[in-house]
């Protein structure tokens, strides 16, 4: 039997809804876990989970989150329209 990978995965948006439900997912199959929002330490507490705080909204924050996270195997990204 094949043991399971580990995977390296970043976040956007893992306290929202959606985001919430994947980062949970990746977390209860044992993946380390990059959460990047504006408060990514509301999401909780996890030994693989790795808070990381910034916007979207700025490209600045969002190369400076990726660019520290490029061992990361993939990157999620979760996000919405801001309602007009």
């Amino acid at each position: 039997m094949s043991q399971k990978q580990q995977l390296k995965v970043f976040v956007t948006g893992p306290t929202g809804t959606t985001g919430r439900t994947v980062t949970a997912e990746l977390l209860k199959r044992g993946h380390l876990v990059t959460g990047f929002s504006k408060n990514p330490a509301k999401y909780g507490t996890h030994p693989n989970y790795t808070p990381v705080s910034g916007t979207v909204m700025n490209d600045l924050n969002v190369l400076k989150a990726v660019g520290n996270n490029l061992s990361k195997e993939y990157i999620v990204p979760l996000l919405l329209t801001p309602k007009s």
